[in-house]
């Protein structure tokens, strides 16, 4: 996984992640998680091969693993976007 993040995801993964998404709005949870505008996105769709930044891979994965874990916890993916959308106590009402 660490030499495919340094070479950099390839955009269809980011496509197939962002694609699935639930209950998060794909324009904010997109800058947020990834670090990449939702029209930055769309330009990529045009040019498939390129690969994303090491640091735009790096924050999808952990997106990805954090969705992931949430999940499991939660019982379904619906509810783990909802609980990553609140407001934490713990992080001064920061999701």
């Amino acid at each position: 996984a660490h030499e495919l993040l340094l070479q950099g995801l390839p955009a269809s993964a980011l496509d197939y992640l962002v694609g699935n998404l639930v209950v998060i709005a794909k324009n904010e949870s997109l800058e947020k998680a990834v670090g990449m505008s939702l029209r930055t996105w769309q330009r990529r769709k045009d040019t498939p091969s390129k690969p994303l930044s090491q640091e735009q891979s790096g924050r999808a994965w952990k997106f990805a693993e954090i969705l992931a874990k949430a999940t499991d916890i939660f019982g379904s993916q619906g509810e783990a976007e909802q609980w990553l959308e609140r407001p934490a106590v713990g992080l001064d009402q920061r999701r």
